[in-house]
């Protein structure tokens, strides 16, 4: 009886040291947030599932979603090589009672126009007024190699968006790099504030002294502030891009032609994500009515008096196709690059007309009637 009630001893023992090791084996599993950071002050932006209640507003300058690209649509993609996109973490956001606080206020590449800081107020204060009438306000700082941070501001946002803007952000970076030949030499800080609805856009814009009502997005060179309308999942992923094409390329060249600029940010804005690394990323162009809707090359590099006449809408298109020509065709993509590193070389003023006229020049004879052909392909294609 003695040597029985051992061995039962012995295996009340076993049982009790194999569910030691398993509960210590599943808090192995558990993904516990970093110790740095308190719980209660997290949210995860990838749970979030508030709706966004669309805005129905003209929009001239709208480019097709890739549900509107079916076979049957007035719409072409591109393809372009790009740099492999990994599976992006899962991202965390922090709350935050002061998104003013998060900015870093100094001047871009110092020029002679600081920083406006009533304007930088006034924008907190529109901020905080937010979060006085009970809405959350909720900070993602983004870092992306080397030299590049990016602080996003919202209150909401759709589920999956920074993990695909980050994604679409590097691409646009390695781009600027590889193809353009263009490096950050210092810390910069790209600031995004998202508005949950048109009303609350025009309100800050208005506040600001700015008629935004044929936009959704813009950026002030003048407080390093880009602001972003949030109309619906799709939209508000494409004018980030766009607006963030916008400081970038006043970190990258500074002061820059009106066609030049609108052209890259409509055309970064169109990337669609390759489904794996082993295929290239797509670029979503919309289809013009006409061929000659399109300026001349010539003439679209002499257009910055006309931006705020009726030719605008006319005007945007002819930058994003003439861009997309760019970067489309390498020896193209060379005449981009020339046109950006001339430009970069004096960060504090765009260059004249006449100067971007002497740059395109020598490829004009080549460059117009391959724009004009590459158009007339979309025609000839037509279902």
């Amino acid at each position: 009886m003695k040597k029985k009630s051992t061995w039962t001893n012995f295996q009340y023992g076993l049982a009790i040291a194999v569910l030691i090791f398993i509960i210590w084996m599943l808090f192995q599993l558990v993904d516990l947030p970093d110790s740095d950071i308190e719980k209660d002050n997290l949210v995860s932006v990838e749970s979030s599932n508030q709706a966004v209640v669309p805005t129905e507003i003209f929009n001239p300058f709208a480019l097709a979603s890739s549900a509107e690209c079916s076979p049957n649509s007035r719409c072409r993609t591109f393809e372009q090589a790009q740099k492999p996109i990994k599976t992006p973490a899962k991202s965390v956001a922090k709350k935050t009672k002061k998104p003013g606080s998060l900015f870093n206020l100094s001047p871009v590449h110092r020029c002679e126009i600081p920083v406006n800081e009533d304007a930088v107020a006034l924008i907190n204060e529109n901020f905080q007024a937010i979060v006085s009438a009970g809405e959350t306000i909720f900070h993602r700082k983004l870092e992306l190699e080397p030299f590049l941070t990016v602080n996003l501001v919202f209150t909401h946002l759709p589920r999956g968006f920074i993990e695909e803007f980050k994604a679409k952000l590097e691409i646009i970076m390695h781009s600027y790099e590889s193809s353009f030949g263009l490096h950050l030499t210092q810390p910069e800080s790209i600031n995004i504030l998202i508005l949950p609805n048109r009303t609350q856009y025009l309100d800050l814009m208005a506040n600001l002294s700015i008629d935004a009502s044929y936009s959704q997005g813009m950026y002030l060179y003048y407080a390093n502030h880009a602001f972003v309308e949030m109309k619906d999942e799709q939209q508000v992923v494409r004018t980030a891009l766009h607006e963030a094409v916008h400081t970038i390329n006043h970190f990258f060249v500074g002061f820059t032609a009106r066609w030049l600029n609108e052209g890259l940010a409509e055309y970064f804005e169109t990337i669609v994500l390759a489904e794996n690394e082993s295929k290239p990323n797509v670029y979503l162009l919309p289809q013009p009515k006409r061929v000659d809707e399109i300026m001349d090359v010539n003439q679209l590099a002499t257009s910055n008096q006309q931006w705020n006449t009726k030719e605008r809408s006319n005007l945007y298109l002819s930058s994003f196709y003439t861009a997309a020509h760019l970067m489309k065709y390498r020896r193209q993509a060379d005449i981009l690059a020339r046109l950006l590193q001339a430009e970069a070389k004096d960060k504090c003023s765009a260059m004249a007309d006449n100067e971007y006229l002497s740059l395109i020049e020598q490829d004009y004879y080549q460059l117009q009637p391959s724009l004009t052909e590459w158009l007339q392909s979309f025609f000839n294609q037509q279902p």
